[in-house]
């Protein structure tokens, strides 16, 4: 098709200005065009799916606008780039108003029945995924699960351009042309499929609610067992004996102590997360049997597990060091969440204390140790790499991270005080100099 300006085509004379698509079914007159008749003087108009029926019209609106230029561009666009995307997202309105007439037009077609069907009184027609997304993420009670779902949300958004669409128009390639964008900007596997999840449940619900009658396929990417993210005890100790150099300043000085101090913490405390570290309550575990324990936060609403943490001598100086006072159902660690009352707030301080408190400050130390720059996550594997490695076996390590019981163990009895402790003594031990 030869190239059109907006110099060549009157703005007023419909009948000039190519339509993007066309279509006539059995007399029914399909076209997605740009819309003059609210033409304005900053010269955008909508682009919409015109019906022609009868000498009749009806437009269903795209929720598009553009100037005629861009309009333009959109008609002559080629196999790829920005206005070859935007074509595409505009067809797929085109063929959903298609799809309509199709259905219809076997038992007697009127612009009336099509109204009704995809008309903006109809709950198809007002269900926009954008909205509908964001309605289902505002139902959520817990504010890191909205948060989750808003955050999905606006990874779609960014790769749709932030151009909207309706719930059923979401197809498979779609859905891996997401995974690919994901991938290009460096969002893991285990990203990924949070976000895959989160477009899961929203299309779940859209069968619910009779939005839609079925849902495209979604591929789940292979999380990351994250086998790597772990430190030996070699490189444990060193960290450990830390010393900085003198011509680093007193206030890096403190910030690196007490960032190693605190991911040594969450070591021996079998691993647990910083959520889990922030609400540890003194109870009577510690003051009959000399143990820390809690209910580990991310499986709360299944079985609940009660993780019990041997006090070794490395932890009993560290609680000295930052615990409160020891009080029944007093927190152990009231400094990572100070005055927050709201989840929200719960939350935010959790991730700046994590970011700042530890992963910032442990930079320079692993630095100059030249080990491996880590995090608050490594304390996991590195207490369930360091205890397999001494060969303790997985029924306890299972028990004292927290993961769910399996058939077996089920009939298995607990490991008393006394093995608790034999084994979480060994966690500076370096099981290579055994």
């Amino acid at each position: 098709m030869k190239k059109q300006s907006k110099k060549s085509i009157d703005i007023h004379n419909k009948e000039r200005i190519p339509a993007i698509e066309e279509r006539n079914i059995g007399g029914v007159g399909i076209r997605l065009m740009y819309d003059t008749r609210n033409y304005k003087k900053e010269d955008r108009c909508l682009i919409a799916v015109c019906v022609t029926y009868s000498y009749k019209r009806w437009y269903y609106p795209t929720g598009t606008n553009s100037s005629l230029d861009d309009y333009l561009r959109i008609v002559n666009a080629g196999t790829q780039g920005k206005w070859c995307e935007m074509k595409k997202d505009l067809v797929r309105y085109f063929n959903y108003v298609e799809t309509a007439v199709k259905e219809l037009i076997t038992d007697g077609f009127s612009l009336e029945k099509l109204k009704e069907r995809i008309g903006k009184g109809s709950k198809i027609a007002k269900t926009d995924l954008f909205g509908y997304w964001e309605e289902i993420a505002e139902t959520k009670r817990k504010y890191r699960t909205k948060q989750g779902y808003l955050g999905s949300l606006n990874s779609f958004k960014k790769f749709r351009n932030n151009v909207n669409l309706m719930v059923g128009d979401v197809t498979e390639t779609m859905i891996e042309d997401w995974k690919e964008e994901m991938e290009s900007i460096g969002n893991g596997n285990t990203t990924q499929a949070i976000y895959l999840r989160s477009l899961r449940a929203i299309l779940n619900c859209a069968i619910a609610d009779n939005i839609i009658t079925k849902k495209p396929k979604i591929i789940f990417p292979v999380s990351s067992r994250r086998t790597d993210n772990f430190i030996p005890v070699a490189d444990i100790l060193k960290l450990k004996s830390f010393v900085a150099p003198d011509d680093w300043t007193n206030a890096e000085k403190k910030c690196i102590q007490r960032a190693i101090d605190w991911w040594l913490i969450l070591y021996c405390c079998n691993g647990c997360n910083t959520v889990d570290l922030a609400e540890l309550k003194w109870n009577d575990n510690y003051f009959y049997d000399n143990e820390l324990s809690f209910i580990r936060s991310k499986i709360r609403s299944k079985k609940e597990i009660e993780v019990k943490i041997p006090v070794i001598p490395e932890l009993k100086e560290l609680l000295k060091k930052y615990g409160s006072i020891p009080e029944k159902n007093k927190l152990v660690f009231p400094q990572i969440l100070r005055d927050a009352a709201t989840e929200k707030q719960k939350v935010d301080r959790i991730h700046g204390f994590n970011k700042k408190m530890i992963r910032k400050w442990l930079v320079l130390p692993c630095e100059k140790l030249g080990i491996r720059n880590i995090g608050a996550q490594f304390a996991r594997n590195s207490f369930i790499t360091t205890l397999t490695h001494h060969g303790v076996s997985d029924s306890y390590i299972d028990r004292a991270v927290g993961h769910t019981d399996n058939l077996l163990r089920g009939y298995q009895g607990g490991f008393s005080k006394k093995k608790r402790y034999e084994f979480n003594s060994q966690l500076f031990i370096d099981p290579e100099l055994d």
